[in-house]
């Protein structure tokens, strides 16, 4: 009985760790707010629109202390513009952490942890599964040395209880916190938000009463561009009646010019149709005095041409007879300069072979002179 009491103690254990599992499977994951910097800073994601979410919250910052100085001033204009400005940074606040959380949710590693978490819930599972279903059938349970290996000293079990309920506090105070800074974000957009209605109900009403201050300026503006462009539409009209009357009288003129040209034109065109007339009989004549001069120049042209016909065949035949004659110039020029080249190569042989001659002669006699000399030496020696 005792085995089979903790048989089914240890199956409903078991039932409970599963529907746990599951409950956990079901339920959101951590925060991503509270680890993204961390996240960011290990993936490398998301780090522009971290770097933008923390200028737009200084820049909130700053605006909450210009709406704060500025709330109590007459002057509410400036507020306004604050605390539109302060709205629009708030939306973009807003913006930037569902980007930032939806960029760092959707990543791939972040996916692969869910992953992994979920593949080891099912593992778990599975084993709890398996564990169940043998104490089921088989009614065992485990033995006592396996129940003590687990077993978890009481001091030790109270420390980590005291760590968990702790972590739960600080976890509940931050709950507070930014719950508590949900609500007055919320109530000082609320109050701006009241604050613009306020303002623009005012405007409103102004406008419709006419006492708006931009419309009564804008007003006052047409009316002042309204009357300066009806005083310069009065100028140019009366500019351009002054410029129609002087084209009218242009016009007039003009016009009586044109018919006294259109007269003297018709006295021209009587007095040219009349030299036309007196051109055209004299025209006649002359044609006929010119037809028979060139049917005249004609008869002299063809004579011309029979003349100069004969007169080219005799240039010919001189141009001929002057071309053999020139060749045969040319035959007794190239004779003669041959002649005298003959002569001259004969004059200058007979030259030279005199001056050979001359030489050999002088030689000669040099020799036999010198023969006589020494002789005439030799017998004056004798006789002495």
């Amino acid at each position: 009985m005792t085995s089979s009491g903790n048989a089914t103690q240890a199956i409903q254990v078991l039932h409970k760790c599963r529907q746990q599992l599951l409950e956990l499977q079901k339920t959101e994951p951590l925060d991503i707010a509270e680890y993204r910097d961390d996240i960011s800073q290990e993936i490398g994601i998301a780090a522009e629109m971290l770097t933008e979410l923390k200028e737009a919250e200084q820049r909130r910052e700053t605006l909450e202390a210009r709406c704060a100085s500025t709330q109590h001033l007459d002057n509410k204009m400036e507020y306004a513009n604050q605390s539109k400005e302060l709205v629009v940074v708030k939306n973009k606040i807003n913006e930037l952490n569902h980007e930032i959380n939806h960029s760092i949710r959707n990543h791939e590693v972040v996916q692969q942890n869910k992953k992994r978490i979920s593949l080891e819930i099912d593992r778990l599972d599975s084993i709890l599964h398996t564990a169940q279903v043998e104490l089921s059938e088989y009614g065992e349970t485990p033995s006592l040395r396996a129940e003590i290996k687990d077993y978890i000293p009481l001091d030790i079990a109270r420390e980590q209880a005291l760590l968990k309920l702790n972590s739960t506090k600080q976890a509940l105070v931050q709950v507070k916190g930014t719950l508590q800074s949900e609500q007055t974000d919320h109530r000082e957009l609320v109050y701006n938000l009241k604050t613009i209605i306020k303002t623009t109900k005012a405007d409103i009403e102004a406008m419709n009463d006419g006492t708006y201050i931009p419309a009564v300026e804008f007003t006052s503006i047409l009316n002042e561009k309204r009357q300066s462009q009806t005083n310069e539409h009065d100028s140019k009209r009366t500019d351009i009646e002054k410029e129609i009357h002087d084209y009218q009288t242009q016009n007039k003129n003009a016009d009586k010019v044109h018919d006294a040209n259109m007269k003297a034109l018709s006295n021209g065109v009587s007095e040219v149709e009349q030299q036309l007339s007196n051109m055209t009989s004299s025209h006649a004549a002359e044609l006929s005095e010119l037809e028979s001069t060139l049917a005249k120049l004609k008869e002299e042209q063809a004579v011309n041409s029979t003349v100069l016909a004969e007169l080219e065949k005799r240039m010919a035949s001189k141009k001929e007879e002057e071309r053999l004659l020139q060749i045969e110039a040319d035959k007794r020029l190239q004779e003669m300069k041959e002649k005298k080249l003959i002569e001259e190569k004969e004059y200058f042989a007979a030259l030279w072979i005199q001056l050979r001659w001359k030489a050999y002669l002088k030689r000669k006699a040099l020799k036999q002179s010198k023969k006589k000399g020494g002789k005439k030496k030799k017998g004056k020696k004798a006789k002495k």
